[in-house]
């Protein structure tokens, strides 16, 4: 029977006790982060080629970034754009597709959840890779033992922090599914990692998007916001009739802060703008309540 190679991270890595990754830790992007990965997928019944040999291959750029109004959920729109060859020859690649979806996160606090749990033993790592520069993985692989496994299913999960997760998978009674999904290069806060293929990588010189909570507010609002690409930008508050109340500079940067003293606002409507190189970037409504 043919074993799948599983994609652990053989390269050298430093071994840490045994931890966990959150949600929040695994599906930390931002807008500008780019993924490149290959799936493949293949049942081996007698087509004329094993298609492992002919992998797709997936471009994935982040384009926009929200939380719930309790901010223990988050959203994400992506772009994709997907070249797969149209027959059993790894060249051309002259299928080709594209376009956008989104996916959301919830519990961010909680661990991450293993692609699935089989009845083989297995193993839990959790360790730094040199393979994804640095980055922290928590691996969850299978290991047959003859006694544990019926047939001889193969599968690694790997969570990978800030990058999403990954799987392998081979074996099964008759039939002998196969798929794996694996990162091949990333680009996060301008540090790439890994070699791109550069299908489908359309990358902004400039992101930035700013996040309210709580809103409606009587206390505190906090806005949460960041720019990249560019040296600073700039929010402005608007009462209904279009005055501006307050301006702030606002830092370039990821994981920024920024908090508004309410007391220099009366109960009531407003809106505010992120403006960015003399482009808004993000505008939304504020409620004051006190």
């Amino acid at each position: 029977m043919k074993k799948l190679l599983l994609l652990l991270s053989v390269c050298s890595c430093c071994e840490l006790s045994a931890q966990t990754l959150t949600n929040a830790q695994v599906y930390d992007y931002m807008p500008g982060d780019i993924f490149q990965y290959t799936y493949t997928d293949y049942y081996d019944m007698g087509m004329p080629c094993y298609f492992p040999w002919i992998a797709s291959y997936y471009t994935d750029s982040v384009t926009s970034k929200h939380y719930s109004a309790v901010g223990d959920t988050v959203f994400y729109t992506f772009s994709y754009t997907k070249f797969t060859p149209s027959d059993c020859s790894p060249t051309p690649l002259n299928a080709h597709s594209s376009g956008t979806f989104s996916e959301y996160h919830t519990d961010l606090s909680s661990p991450a959840t293993h692609y699935s749990t089989w009845s083989c033993a297995v193993v839990d790592t959790f360790y730094t890779s040199s393979t994804y520069c640095g980055k922290n993985v928590w691996d969850n692989h299978s290991i047959y033992t003859g006694d544990s496994c019926f047939e001889e299913p193969l599968w690694s999960s790997l969570l990978i922090e800030g990058c999403g997760s990954y799987i392998s998978y081979h074996g099964g009674y008759g039939g002998e599914p196969h798929y794996s999904n694996v990162l091949t290069y990333y680009k996060k806060g301008g540090v790439a990692c890994g070699t791109p293929t550069m299908l489908g990588i359309k990358e902004e010189t400039i992101q930035a998007d700013i996040h309210l909570y709580p809103n409606p507010s009587n206390g505190m609002m906090n806005f949460n916001y960041f720019i990249t690409g560019a040296s600073v930008g700039e929010l402005a508050i608007y009462d209904l009739a279009g005055k501006e109340i307050i301006h702030y500079k606002l830092e370039a940067g990821t994981g920024k802060n920024l908090k508004i003293d309410e007391t220099m606002l009366c109960n009531g409507i407003y809106f505010y703008k992120m403006i960015v190189n003399k482009e808004v970037k993000a505008s939304d409504k504020m409620v004051i309540i006190k």
